[in-house]
């Protein structure tokens, strides 16, 4: 582990915060993470660092502020991570653009020798022209936990990265929806769209997930978005569930699948009523998807009230390319998708790689599926990471 300098045997600096300033109490106590300064008063304790880059943000696509926006930071072969961050990594730290006001984040991965950084940053707002500041160098402090980058929406994030062990995939919201693989069919971590991703091999890879509560449903209460980034190199024969629950093919069997075919790509959903339709909402042409990194969207919308209508919107790259819609024309509705939901569902084994899968309780309109896809896909179009400052304590 890299030295620490003498500097930072310091106290640490107080500053006043929003939440700051209440008065400290006859027996100078504060409430958790604040301290009594000088002047009577509860100031949020806030870590010293030596370093710190300066993050200007400009989605170039924007045109409306996006709350509790989930922002990835990728920083490769920096000189001043790997000259100055501690080697666990665990003197990182966001903040807004007064330098004190902390930032909830998440390190996805982090490598100091090599300078390589991927981490969640959640901005309370995102707005046309905006800032942060990334710090180091500083002493070691305890990390949030990840699951405050992720707004209660969020029913369930998978990043790509391994968690110790590598048959079992975390899920970064704290909902607990793990995913689990058997023996020898995890799949290999290769590089992804940010950070490490899962690579399946079309043969018996998969992960299971043990949904805490049931993820992807029919469900007249909520309306459902389901992200995944994919990377195929060619569509299989037959159908290619990257991720999915229930039967996978069939007119009259209920089950849910982001399914890549040979020819096209679609998405099959069906209910359990014995006299409704199977959706099948398109993506496009296999051909035009094929060969790169992909973002796929499936919204699950329910219709009107009293009716068991539920539409079905695909988009590609944060754009809507695709509409169907499953409906129950006679009682009673079976609104059960059927099964454990899968990543490479066993009965149509996915041939590929996956990356950054999300499954959120609420609609993101189209602005904010943009973001998310210039975020990965063009981060220079969206933030610009300036040089090293050294900071005086």
């Amino acid at each position: 582990m890299r030295g620490v300098p003498l500097l930072l045997l310091l106290p640490a600096c107080f500053s006043p915060t929003v939440e700051d300033g209440a008065e400290c109490s006859p027996e100078g106590a504060c409430p958790p993470g604040q301290t009594c300064a000088a002047d009577g008063r509860c100031y949020r304790e806030q870590p010293s660092f030596l370093f710190r880059r300066r993050i200007d943000i400009h989605p170039l696509s924007l045109s409306e502020v996006q709350r509790d926006f989930p922002m990835a930071i990728v920083l490769t072969g920096d000189a001043g991570l790997a000259d100055h961050a501690r080697d666990d990594g665990l003197d990182l730290h966001f903040t807004e653009a007064d330098g004190t006001t902390e930032l909830a984040f998440e390190v996805e991965s982090f490598d100091a020798d090599a300078g390589d950084l991927v981490a969640w940053v959640r901005l309370p707002l995102l707005s046309f022209e905006d800032a942060i500041y990334l710090q180091y160098g500083g002493e070691p402090f305890d990390r949030p936990p990840s699951s405050q980058v992720w707004h209660e929406r969020y029913l369930a994030v998978w990043h790509g990265a391994p968690a110790g062990d590598p048959t079992v995939l975390a899920d970064s919201t704290g909902n607990q929806n793990q995913g689990t693989s058997g023996d020898q069919q995890a799949p290999a971590r290769v590089a992804g769209v940010v950070g490490p991703a899962l690579s399946f091999d079309g043969v018996d890879d998969q992960v299971m997930i043990d949904e805490a509560v049931p993820l992807v449903v029919l469900d007249p209460e909520a309306n459902l978005l389901v992200t995944l980034w994919v990377q195929v190199q060619g569509s299989a024969d037959d159908d290619n569930t990257a991720i999915g629950k229930g039967t996978q093919s069939g007119s009259s069997t209920a089950g849910f699948g982001v399914q890549l075919h040979k020819e096209s790509w679609a998405v099959r959903l069906r209910g359990t009523a014995g006299n409704a339709d199977t959706v099948a909402a398109s993506f496009g042409e296999a051909s035009a998807l094929t060969g790169r990194w992909v973002m796929l969207g499936v919204a699950i919308i329910h219709g009107s009230a009293g009716v068991e209508q539920f539409a079905v919107v695909t988009s590609v790259d944060g754009e809507d390319v695709g509409l169907g819609y499953w409906q129950c024309n006679l009682a009673p509705c079976g609104l059960d998708l059927g099964g454990m939901l899968f990543l490479s569902h066993p009965d149509a084994r996915f041939a590929g790689v996956i990356d950054e899968v999300r499954v959120v309780d609420r609609i993101a309109g189209s602005e904010n599926q943009r973001a998310q896809y210039e975020n990965l896909a063009d981060p220079e179009s969206f933030y610009t990471v300036g040089d090293e400052e050294t900071l005086s304590l």
